[in-house]
């Protein structure tokens, strides 16, 4: 009797799907995509709200995993809360694809042609230009930059904000995930241009991939193992210790990124008013077996210079 497939479960947008099609081919077993229709996806034209924004991606997903339909699911894990169902447990899988923003700007734009990074690019805008995103993060990280902006909500998937920014005339620039937009082979070096992680440091996790699953599978964390690499594995770890620390959630404007330099683990984190006039910085290097108390520490630094009061 042949062996049943394994179920994976996926938001259905674009890069969901792509997501989770490369773990499919990587696995050593059948698995069967199981397609689902989140809150999230449905309140893509909605005001954000900050205290479930990111549960509203996995709500649907976490239900089928406690009735057994899916097996495991996979997440962009910056869109995972740090309060999963106590019954689940998270595995980054791969290597991190990009973890940077990219500033994309309007098809045509020519002016800008001798810039290099997004930083460059945001401080060649002209005054009163308009950057649409709907992260807090990134609002006042451009603030903080370029007070003389204006910073206006965007909604909805990658092909979907970039139908936006060059089909009406609302948007001069928009700010996105590079990780997406290469992983759906649309970044286009002609008008997008990645912020280095000094000039807008990234949100916790962007460019890892995680999977989903019950803690009592234990064949499904078999079979996932082999896709679990050590130095992703580590750095989520250490940003996500960070925002745990400091219990931040989707409505801060909290940045943080890990990276490795000769061998060591160095992580740097970034807290900012609402308006980017006030920011909150910290800094720790350390053995990357110890990402977890690494991250713990850096979210110490922040409480202790008075994080509380921005997030």
């Amino acid at each position: 009797m042949s062996q049943s497939p394994v179920k994976l479960g996926t938001r259905k947008s674009q890069l969901a799907l792509y997501q989770a099609k490369l773990v499919q081919s990587l696995l050593q077993a059948e698995v069967q995509l199981v397609k689902v229709t989140t809150t999230g996806d449905n309140n893509q034209t909605k005001a954000f709200v900050a205290d479930r924004d990111k549960k509203d991606w996995i709500k649907e997903i976490e239900d089928l995993l406690m009735l057994g339909e899916v097996d495991f699911a996979v997440h962009s894990s910056k869109d995972v809360p740090v309060d999963i169902r106590p019954e689940t447990r998270l595995l980054p899988l791969t290597s991190r694809a990009s973890p940077l923003d990219t500033l994309v700007v309007k098809s045509g734009k020519k002016e800008i042609v001798e810039a290099s990074t997004g930083g460059q690019v945001l401080a060649l805008m002209d005054s009163g230009a308009c950057v649409g995103t709907s992260s807090v993060r990134r609002r006042a990280q451009v603030l903080s930059q370029r007070s003389d902006l204006v910073v206006s909500e965007l909604r909805g998937n990658v092909p979907t904000r970039l139908q936006k920014l060059d089909g009406g005339a609302e948007f001069d620039a928009i700010i996105l995930a590079a990780a997406g937009l290469e992983r759906l082979g649309l970044f286009d070096e002609s008008r997008m241009f990645n912020f280095t992680a000094d000039e807008m440091i990234p949100p916790v996790n962007q460019g890892i991939l995680v999977a989903q699953y019950l803690r009592s599978r234990d064949d499904i964390a078999e079979l996932l193992s082999p896709l679990a690499e050590g130095q992703t594995h580590c750095a989520w770890q250490a940003e996500r210790s960070v925002i745990d620390k400091i219990e931040a959630d989707c409505g801060s404007a909290v940045g943080v990124f890990a990276a490795y330099e000769s061998g060591v683990l160095s992580l740097h984190a970034a807290v900012f008013s609402s308006d980017g006039e006030k920011i909150l910085k910290a800094h720790a290097e350390g053995d990357p077996r110890d990402a977890k108390a690494l991250g713990a520490k850096v979210g110490e630094l922040l409480l202790a210079q008075g994080a509380k009061d921005y997030l």
